[in-house]
């Protein structure tokens, strides 16, 4: 899939740039973003023509809570030494839970619109006071990685290269 994927945006990145000479970091990453559902609705529909629709499905929600995934591994990852580490049914509810407070503006699940709050809120059952700090944590440094990776990514190459980063 990485290096299908990879062929996919070279080769749709080529196909811009010959539309507009000029493109910059922002535009490559919208072709990156839309090249990347592309190859998720392949995936999906690959998955559905070999295993059946429940199956599809599946995937299809797996494939759309991965940043949310990613929130929970780390939480995982940091509690896994601790007095309270996190066992691997917490971390798939977490997940939903998540999931139903990081719906962006167009309904795709996206970690910079995850309400933090209203996770914390619905977990207390789930997990115990020293997770829900961790959470807490782990879900704030994500959020500002994914800000500055977003800024990164659409910044025009210019203020990209002023700016030192």
């Amino acid at each position: 899939r990485e290096e299908s994927g990879e062929r996919l945006f070279k080769a749709a990145v080529a196909a811009a740039r010959a539309q507009n000479p000029g493109m910059d970091r922002a535009g490559q990453f919208e072709v990156f973003e839309a090249t990347n559902a592309q190859m998720q609705l392949e995936q999906q529909a690959e998955v559905r023509r070999v295993f059946g629709d429940a199956a599809g499905q599946t995937m299809e929600h797996y494939q759309a809570t991965l940043p949310m995934r990613g929130i929970a591994n780390q939480l995982a990852s940091a509690l896994f030494n601790s007095d309270s580490p996190m066992t691997p049914t917490q971390a798939d509810q977490l997940v939903e839970i998540m999931a139903q407070h990081a719906r962006g503006p167009i309904g795709k699940v996206e970690v910079a619109a995850l309400k933090t709050e209203a996770v914390l809120a619905q977990a207390q059952g789930l997990l115990n006071p020293a997770q829900l700090a961790e959470l807490q944590q782990v879900a704030a440094r994500v959020q500002e990685q994914a800000k500055d990776e977003r800024e990164r990514n659409t910044a025009p190459a210019a203020a990209f290269k002023s700016s030192g980063k």
